[in-house]
C-alpha cells in the first residue's frame, strides 16, 4: 500500500529488505530441489549436481555487505537454467511451492 498511496520506500527501507529477499531466494531453490526428489525429477546434467549440493548445504548466501556470494549466485543461475529445475517449478503445485518462488 505504501507504494501505491505514498512515495514508495526509502533507500534504507529497500536495503533493509535485502537479507530477507536473498534468504527467500536460497530457501526457494532448496525447496525446488527437495521437490525434485519427491517428484523423481532429475537434473538435466550430472554436472549440475555439485551446484545443487552447494545450494542445499548453504546456510547464508550473502556477505557482511549483503552482497550475494559469487559461488551461490553462479549455482543459482546454473540451476535455474536446468530443465529439471524448470519442470519441478512448473509442477510446484504437487509439492506446495510458494508462488513467491517463481
Amino acid at each position: 500500500m505504501k507504494i501505491i498511496h505514498n512515495d514508495g520506500f526509502t533507500s534504507d527501507e529497500l536495503r533493509s529488505f535485502r537479507p530477507t529477499v536473498l534468504d527467500n531466494l536460497l530457501a526457494s531453490m532448496k525447496f525446488v530441489l527437495n521437490g525434485m526428489g519427491l517428484l523423481r525429477i532429475n537434473l538435466e546434467s550430472h554436472k549440475h549436481k555439485l551446484h545443487a549440493q552447494t545450494i542445499l548445504s548453504c546456510h547464508c548466501c550473502f556477505d557482511e555487505k549483503l552482497v550475494m556470494l559469487p559461488f551461490i549466485s553462479n549455482s543459482l543461475q546454473i540451476l535455474w537454467n536446468d530443465k529439471g529445475v524448470r519442470l519441478a517449478v512448473a509442477r510446484g503445485y504437487e509439492y506446495q511451492l510458494n508462488d513467491s518462488a517463481i
